[in-house]
């Protein structure tokens, strides 16, 4: 106690006088180091008695901290420039101020008052900045001053260093450096921002790609930001530009320095390892499609097993004993836990719906409208199909889906569609839903060969926030349907049920995604009387 008595004795008592602050020759009179370490032993304490001191005392200490050049990163110094800051903010500024001014006027290239002012850091303060980055010009010091804008994720600072990069490169050989330093400091702060503009670069000048991407590769934590399409594309064009087969051979047990070759080959391996190690959906399909464009990479094939094994891993989900008891009783039974198995388990009662139309007993002639003679008729109208449609889903999934119960409605109930259009929903273990959209459309449509685009994948799944959907088709081509327009329509379209099939599911495939399933499906419901 009694050295904390003298230390606050010595603070209490200590005037700007005595304290004798800016000696020249760089020397720094007894009296500062002993202000300075008396508020580093007082900023240990429970805060209490330094948290009460005047605004008067304050503005004795502030200069004798801001000044003081050791111990920079010690925290006690950030933690009394915010004790002081949260009683006087605008004297801690214009203190902290009054210093980055000395530094800024001596042209340093040090800037202390720059890590001062982040421990008090407000949206004061980066106006501030702002305002010193206006005025000015040495390169290096605006580099300083950008580094801290951008750490904190600014905006307009980061609109700002774009701005520069882009006139940096086109006023720069590609080896001189100031652009290269700005897309340093761009990717380790932004790089969602900086790789579009970056990788437009790379692109158009490869000779300047390579140039940035050297320097880049120096310290790469900016990679992890990236996505799995990013990195495939990175991998690939590192790969072309530096070549595995180009590394450096480096003796093994022997010291060697690394080189710039050296820290690019590590970057290009990077991008496969984060890409293993992501382990999703994504992740695996880039892999998929760098085995395939490089064959002959084990190393590679390795990486994209590694990632499908993890992949599965994730997302296995085991099944409660009562439910595998539920399967081993009922071959016909569904385990829906996400979109996909609810999709699988709708297009299974959708085939159980095409046995019945052609079944022994077949349900198909009640989807026609039977002339007098009964030798030929007309198909109903596509409300009719989809009617037909959602009352088989209904009576049929609730009994084949365990342990979920499954909805069936028409989708203009939800706002948005046709009436022909089904929607079947159900919830997951943990309560969010699950949804198939099912787009229905008889032969004749005019929109038939457009739609399962136009409407299913860039309308309905969007809207309703889901990737799986069905663009059911009910075929009537047969020598039963009465000659007409329609009956011409459907059958200029495809000669058969499986030509129609074939041609939408080629659609469909064009339209999937790792992201994205779309399955076509045509229901045969010809008259059995053709």
């Amino acid at each position: 106690m009694m050295i904390l008595d003298c230390a606050q004795s010595w603070v209490t008592a200590i005037s700007p006088s005595k304290l004798k602050i800016g000696l020249p020759n760089g020397q720094f009179s007894r009296s500062h180091v002993a202000t300075w370490l008396a508020l580093a032993l007082l900023g240990r304490e429970p805060a209490g008695w330094l948290g009460a001191a005047t605004e008067e005392r304050w503005a004795v200490w502030l200069p004798a901290i801001l000044s003081y050049p050791f111990e920079r990163s010690d925290p006690v110094r950030g933690m009394l420039l915010c004790l002081a800051s949260e009683r006087f903010p605008d004297r801690v500024l214009a203190e902290i101020g009054q210093q980055l001014d000395k530094e800024v006027a001596a042209e340093s290239h040090h800037f202390t008052g720059l890590g001062d002012l982040q421990a008090v850091w407000s949206p004061q303060a980066a106006a501030m900045v702002h305002a010193w980055l206006q005025r000015l010009t040495d390169p290096d010091g605006r580099k300083a001053f950008l580094h801290v804008l951008l750490s904190r994720q600014d905006a307009a600072a980061v609109r700002l260093a774009l701005t520069e990069f882009a006139a940096a490169v086109d006023a720069e050989d590609a080896a001189s450096g100031r652009s290269l330093e700005l897309a340093a400091v761009l990717m380790e702060h932004a790089p969602s921002e900086a790789w579009p503009v970056l990788w437009a670069r790379s692109q158009q000048d490869p000779a300047y790609g390579e140039a940035l991407w050297s320097r880049l590769a120096r310290r790469y934590d900016w990679l992890a930001a990236l996505e799995a399409s990013q990195w495939a594309e990175l991998y690939l064009w590192l790969e072309e530009h530096f070549p595995a087969a180009g590394d450096p051979v480096r003796p093994t047990m022997q010291v060697y320095s690394i080189t710039s070759r050296d820290e690019v080959a590590s970057l290009r391996d990077a991008c496969v390892g984060h890409l293993s190690s992501a382990a999703t959906v994504q992740s695996v399909a880039a892999l998929q499609a760098l085995c395939d464009r490089l064959p002959g990479r084990n190393w590679l094939v390795a990486s994209l097993l590694s990632a499908r094994s993890a992949l599965r891993d994730s997302n296995w989900c085991p099944i409660r004993p009562s439910m595998l008891l539920q399967f081993l009783e009922r071959t016909d039974a569904r385990l829906v836990r996400n979109e996909a198995e609810l999709s699988d388990a709708v297009l299974a009662s959708l085939a159980r719906l095409q046995r019945l139309l052609q079944g022994d007993t077949p349900l198909a002639p009640f989807l026609w409208n039977v002339e007098h003679d009964q030798r030929s008729g007309r198909p109903k109208s596509e409300d009719r199909l989809s009617d037909f449609v959602l009352h088989h889903l209904r009576r049929d999934l609730p009994g084949s889906v365990i342990d979920r119960e499954v909805q069936v409605r028409n989708l203009r109930e939800s706002g948005i569609g046709e009436r022909t259009d089904l929607k079947v929903e159900t919830r997951s273990a943990d309560g969010s839903p699950l949804v198939v959209i099912i787009e229905t459309k008889g032969c004749w449509n005019p929109e038939l060969m457009n739609a399962l685009e136009s409407q299913l994948h860039e309308r309905y799944l969007r809207a309703h926030g889901t990737a799986h959907g069905i663009y059911l088709v009910g075929w009537f081509g047969c020598a039963f349907w009465a000659d007409g327009a329609k009956q011409r329509a459907c059958m200029s379209r495809a000669a058969s049920a499986a030509a129609l099939h074939s041609a939408l599911e080629s659609q469909a495939r064009r339209l999937s995604s790792d992201t994205c399933r779309i399955v076509a499906m045509v229901l045969d419901a010809t008259h059995p009387a053709a």
